[in-house]
């Protein structure tokens, strides 16, 4: 017995060892073999596409302060928001697949939308994160690659809309995405045309979804449709924030579009309604533009801007807008960045409330190993409409600690 766990144990260390032999922690051998001769980029490359299992993994520790009007109504705490685990590789020839959960509960699962049958206003609210999804699944999809311009993606993954949400939230500049990001879907089940990964010039992408951001469920005939290009003129153009390749210019223009559908018909009620009918059905459409701009060696600039139109069938129309502008300095390059990023949101133009933002958030970055080891301080300065109960501006500026690790 002794000797058959012994020969399992081995055979099932060299099962793991090509797949390990290429992770993060290989960088510096594969790195002698290119420069030794022994193997080229390019092959290097071919090997890569082919392995059939990378396993990997992310855990974000945070420490938060939030200010308060009064002192002792200010709070702290310490959060883990991310422990996410994964796999992905090559199935089959030209086959790729992901899949990614999170073990942190979900809140976004627990979404709800409001809509008010006198105005048509829809508003948002997320339910106690407590009583939400324990485990949440993030991607599960699978990749056609037989055609270079035509990738067919199915399954459970990223919407093909704006490229800070595209942008995985371990490769973001700063601890949280920006505000305006609330009006991105996020990811739904569906499939895709195309692909986002700014290895091209030109890249296009296009796909339905059921626009519910609930796995498997759709509340209607009809399907969120969106459609997004990038144009990277110098070169690729890594979904990554922070210049952390080093590079002197690069590029990239991208524009998105977006159609969806909400109703409360069916057995999967999208909108909990505050009174009276509980049957209205909601077209949105969305617009976005993006720019991103890695420059000087050590420095990077990013842009966005948002606009999304609520039309119910009674009601009136609801418009929300926002754009952010950011960007960072490696003032001690590759550890050390400056970062800083100013917002505006208005969920509801229609109305002007303490929901109107205007925040300003300044940060270092401390990479120990890019963006696969790093700490992060973001100080948030939020200026908002003044309340209208006590005719005061609030008070309630934040602090955010993050300690980051991939592997």
């Amino acid at each position: 017995m002794r000797l058959f766990s012994l020969i399992s144990a081995i055979l099932l260390s060299l099962m793991i060892l090509p797949a390990s032999a290429w992770s993060g922690s290989a960088d510096g051998l594969t790195d002698l073999l290119i420069e030794k001769g022994v193997i080229t980029k390019d092959e290097l490359k071919a090997q890569q596409k082919m392995r059939w299992l990378n396993v990997e993994g992310r855990i974000q520790a945070r420490y938060t302060w939030n200010e308060n009007d009064d002192p002792k109504d200010s709070t702290s705490e310490l959060s883990v928001p991310r422990v996410r685990f994964g796999a992905s590789g090559n199935a089959f020839k030209d086959v790729e697949y992901k899949l990614e959960i999170d073990f942190i509960p979900d809140a976004k699962q627990k979404e709800t939308l409001t809509a008010n049958t006198t105005t048509g206003a829809v508003s948002s609210a997320k339910g106690d994160i407590e009583s939400a999804t324990k485990v949440s699944l993030k991607d599960a999809k699978v990749v056609f690659t037989h055609l270079p311009y035509a990738y067919l993606t199915v399954g459970h993954f990223k919407v093909p809309f704006s490229r800070q949400e595209l942008t995985s939230s371990g490769n973001q500049q700063f601890v949280n995405r920006a505000e305006i990001n609330k009006e991105v879907q996020g990811r739904d089940v569906g499939f895709m045309i195309g692909e986002y990964s700014g290895k091209k010039m030109f890249e296009y992408a296009v796909g339905a979804f059921n626009g519910t951001k609930t796995a498997n469920k759709n509340d209607n005939t009809g399907f969120l449709v969106a459609g997004r290009i990038t144009f990277n003129p110098f070169g690729e153009m890594k979904y990554s924030e922070s210049n952390i390749e080093g590079e002197s210019l690069r590029l990239s223009l991208g524009a998105n579009v977006q159609t969806n559908k909400i109703t409360t018909s069916g057995t999967n009620k999208k909108l909990d309604f505050s009174g009276g009918s509980d049957d209205l059905d909601t077209d949105t459409t969305k617009y976005g533009l993006d720019l991103g701009i890695k420059f000087l060696d050590n420095a990077s600039l990013f842009a966005e801007y948002i606009q999304s139109k609520s039309e119910p069938e009674t009601g009136t129309d609801v418009k929300a807008k926002g754009y952010y502008v950011q960007g960072g300095y490696f003032i001690l390059p590759p550890r050390l960045e400056a970062t800083a990023r100013y917002e505006q949101y208005d969920p509801d133009d229609s109305a002007d409330n303490t929901s109107d933002i205007r925040w300003t958030t300044v940060g270092l970055n401390y990479l120990f190993k890019k963006h696969d080891w790093k700490v992060q301080a973001n100080y948030v300065i939020k200026d908002e409409k003044d309340d209208p109960t006590t005719g005061k501006k609030k008070d309630d500026d934040t602090f955010l600690l993050q300690l980051q690790v991939k592997f």
